[in-house]
């Protein structure tokens, strides 16, 4: 049979793995010969997708908001809320100072 019409193996990449002397273009060498080709760490990364879960549903049952659960929330909402409250205040004040005839933040125009 003519070499292009048998099936070529490709890893990931797209790179021809049958091109390679050694390696034998089964299934099984496409898995294992993952580990050889590539040193990034998403391939063969633990799933951490169940524990995740876990910690959000066991959160979510003791009435926890969602924006309040993961370790980082404090750092998220701290400044915006600071942003939030402050920009009210400032648009209240503001408006108070319209009200009363001031056209300026401060002073008397």
């Amino acid at each position: 049979m003519a070499s292009f019409l048998q099936p070529t193996a490709f890893n990931i990449l797209g790179h021809c793995i049958a091109a390679i002397p050694h390696e034998n273009p089964t299934f099984e060498t496409l898995r294992t010969s993952q580990h050889k080709y590539f040193k990034m760490g998403m391939v063969d990364a633990k799933n951490k997708v169940p524990e995740h879960q876990r910690f959000y549903q066991q959160a979510y049952k003791a009435h926890t908001r969602l924006w309040k659960i993961g370790p980082r929330s404090r750092w998220y909402m701290t400044p915006y809320l600071i942003v939030l409250w402050g920009g009210f205040g400032a648009t209240m004040y503001a408006a108070g100072r319209k009200i009363t005839g001031h056209n300026t933040w401060f002073g008397k125009n």
